[in-house]
């Protein structure tokens, strides 16, 4: 995966369509979260596709290399209230005001001061606003240290290291997918168990 290629990360994944019998326990589903599509409150930071473009060929590459840097830092950090949280990062273009959104489920101020800084040194950065997760697909989770991305289905179960012919954060990536929690008779999200070692 490069920079040329296309990658599940920006195709902006739908959840499969599954049928599966509501009394399974999705923990034993290792590889799928059950995220709701309902309009969750998250903390939108703004960018401006047009100054985007204008710096990568894929305009939302710079925001997701300073969402991956921080990330990357948040699971070092020596602050373990900050190292130890979870919430899942959703992103999405609204083409109506030319602008690409990157979203964060979290009500901790702590951890939006923590990832501003990251965002502020993108060319094209605009606004930080509370909003909703409205017209906005999850990307990414990071849970207690370790960062998912939500891949196409066929790659759940993989994982790979973002070296410099990727973002360059060094992390470790887990490749899970998302479904929605009607699939298992459910109304609210619900995150299965990590597996740390595909």
């Amino acid at each position: 995966m490069n920079k040329n290629e296309e990658k599940s990360l920006l195709l902006f994944p739908e959840p499969p369509i599954l049928t599966l019998d509501p009394q399974w326990e999705f923990i034993s589903l290792p590889y799928i979260d059950f995220i709701s599509d309902e309009p969750t409150s998250v903390v939108a930071y703004i960018f401006q596709i047009e100054i985007l473009e204008k710096v990568s060929g894929i305009y939302s590459w710079p925001v997701f290399q300073a969402l991956l840097a921080g990330l990357c830092h948040l699971s070092r950090s020596k602050n373990k209230k900050l190292r130890e949280s979870a919430f899942t990062i959703f992103a999405g273009d609204i083409f109506e005001y030319n602008i690409f959104v990157l979203a964060l489920e979290t009500k901790s101020k702590d951890i939006n001061n923590f990832m501003i800084p990251y965002f502020e040194k993108v060319n094209g950065y605009f606004s930080l606003e509370a909003s909703s997760s409205t017209n906005l697909l999850p990307m990414f989770r990071y849970d207690k240290g370790y960062v998912i991305e939500y891949s196409d289905s066929g790659l759940e179960g993989t994982a790979y290291v973002d070296t410099q012919e990727y973002f360059g954060s060094g992390l470790k990536i887990y490749r899970r997918i998302w479904a929605l929690p009607e699939n298992i008779g459910r109304k609210k999200s619900c995150y299965g168990r990590l597996l740390k070692n595909p």
